[in-house]
């Protein structure tokens, strides 16, 4: 009856690692260490072929988990530099203890300052204070510079890329589909309803979106810490935000994006 149980064990941790591989379960759940020191407590009771190739199996699984915790520590530690706009947050609720206790556990200076001399820095102050500044380089250069802006429905029109009808239609059909998409669960993500399996319309669902927003038929709920953003749709346009103040968020939504959107919509 043991060995029976110590079998059993094994494949409990045959199950363990199955479902962390096929789901998207922190394999780091997975005790490696104490799970290898019960194979090994178990080793010298193996007789049966069935029992020795019960062990084979389970320490390949263990090694599969094993993968999986160093890919899984690549992606964290790569995924700290996706959002600025999360390391913004993180940084603004640090007081300035410590920020400077950041500092000086990071910085690595390439020269030290006893290396620097009085004169040397009074001739580096020099040379930059003589420097023209970037207005003077660029009318030296010839060059203009144009300001950011933004392309607006009355700007499409006369660019002959859509009609006014068209734009009123797909407004329309869009909302509808929001306001069904969100009757019961409240809220969508802005992604999943963005998303088509073509760039172009995908891009258009975003262009429209926007309006629906800027216009009170929908409302959008900003999660930066959790990298989320939520639609909300409205069963008729809302127009009391005179007591609110308006945000402008960019969201880009470029083409490698696009294709990363359509990966996680196909595993």
């Amino acid at each position: 009856m043991s060995g029976r149980r110590d079998l059993e064990q094994l494949l409990k941790i045959i199950n363990l690692c199955d479902t962390v591989e096929k789901s998207d379960t922190d394999p780091f759940e997975v005790d490696v260490t104490r799970t290898l020191e019960v194979i090994k407590r178990f080793l010298s009771k193996w007789k049966e072929t069935e029992e020795l190739s019960l062990d084979v199996e389970t320490l390949r699984k263990i090694s599969t988990v094993v993968k999986l915790q160093g890919d899984w520590l690549k992606f964290r530690s790569s995924s700290l530099y996706a959002d600025p706009f999360l390391i913004e947050l993180k940084l603004r609720i640090l007081d300035s203890k410590a920020l400077a206790e950041c500092l000086v556990k990071t910085w690595r200076p390439i020269i030290a300052l006893e290396q620097m001399t009085p004169r040397r820095i009074k001739e580096a102050m020099d040379y930059w204070n003589t420097l023209p500044t970037l207005m003077e380089r660029r009318r030296e250069n010839k060059v203009s510079v144009t300001e950011p802006g933004f392309l607006t429905m009355d700007d499409l029109i006369n660019m002959d890329l859509m009609t006014r009808e068209e734009f009123d239609r797909g407004l329309q059909s869009i909302w509808e589909e929001l306001k069904e998409l969100t009757k019961d669960r409240g809220k969508v993500s802005y992604w999943d309803f963005i998303y088509k399996d073509d760039y172009q319309q995908t891009v258009e669902r975003a262009y429209l979106t926007t309006f629906l927003v800027t216009y009170g038929y929908a409302s959008m709920e900003l999660k930066p810490l959790e990298d989320e953003i939520y639609l909300r749709g409205f069963s008729e346009q809302k127009t009391d935000f005179d007591d609110k103040k308006a945000v402008s968020v960019p969201i880009p939504i470029d083409y490698e994006r696009w294709q990363r959107l359509g990966g996680k919509k196909n595993e």
